[in-house]
């Protein structure tokens, strides 16, 4: 059985069109190339980005600093990266020969750090939308600037991702400042002794992910894209029929990416019974 496509922002002047339900989640992928075997550009409905900013952040590679294994890896926030100018440099021409739309996920604290990598992203051919990912002192106030000044920027259709433990307290602003859909979302930070820290990730994630769906569905119209602790196709349809219209697949990716694999080839069908059953 196939899924009819998932249209998100279908109001905005370019909505984002997913053939697939499945996606990365931002970061875990890298900026698309190269993906790990046996994923492929055809495997997600669209690719998330890295994190980037406007301005280039220094550090180790991400891939040295991230801590990665079978239960835990250590995102860093904001993530190193060269800034969306080099990122669009290096990157945009790969983009524009994906069978797939790429969705920029972007991280600043102000206006000012946001708004141009919106309207820069824009130009790209490809980009589909962004996916915002939020300061730690991120409020309702702080989305009711943000929003409309990204959207006005770029047309695109903006995903917000909130942080599981917000996901209620800051879902109606997002919703109400014109967000296309809601990524839920950010989980708890996590620091070692080597001083690594950032949000963790890992199978751990799951319940909280759950929680902030059924939460979540309540105060809010927008469609919910689970993301956190997603790591069986089960854990995937569990997620689907807690309300999501889609997942975001992070640690699988890297510590089992036939696993990953798998979920993006099936999950499309067990979406499409879902729908049908109603």
């Amino acid at each position: 059985m196939r899924q009819a496509s998932l249209i998100l922002g279908e109001h905005a002047k370019r909505p984002l069109e997913l053939h697939n339900p499945v996606l990365p989640a931002a970061g875990f992928l890298g900026y698309g190339r190269p993906l790990p075997q046996p994923l492929s550009p055809t495997a997600f409905g669209a690719l998330v980005t890295r994190v980037t900013t406007l301005r280039p952040v220094s550090g180790l590679p991400l891939e040295q600093q991230k801590l990665r294994h079978q239960a835990l890896a250590i995102y860093p926030m904001p993530p190193p990266n060269p800034g969306i100018a080099a990122v669009l440099r290096e990157f945009g021409p790969t983009w524009r020969q994906w069978p797939s739309s790429i969705v920029l996920a972007l991280y600043g604290m102000t206006v000012e750090e946001l708004a141009p990598v919106a309207l820069m992203a824009a130009r790209i051919e490809n980009i589909g939308a962004l996916e915002l990912h939020l300061p730690a002192s991120a409020d309702e106030e702080w989305l009711r600037e943000v929003l409309p000044c990204l959207l006005a920027e770029s047309e695109l259709p903006v995903l917000v991702k909130l942080p599981l433990s917000k996901a209620t307290e800051l879902a109606p602003a997002a919703e109400a400042s014109g967000a296309a859909a809601l990524v839920l979302g950010t989980p708890h930070c996590a620091a070692l002794e080597t001083g690594l820290s950032g949000p963790a990730y890992g199978p751990w994630i799951l319940p909280y992910t759950f929680y902030a769906l059924q939460q979540t569905r309540c105060v809010t119209a927008l469609p919910l894209i689970a993301s956190g602790g997603i790591c069986s196709l089960e854990a995937a349809e569990a997620c689907l029929r807690a309300g999501a219209v889609a997942v975001q697949l992070d640690l699988l990716l890297v510590s089992d990416p036939e696993a990953a694999a798998a979920v993006a080839q099936r999950l499309p069908s067990s979406a499409a019974a879902l729908t049908a059953s109603g």
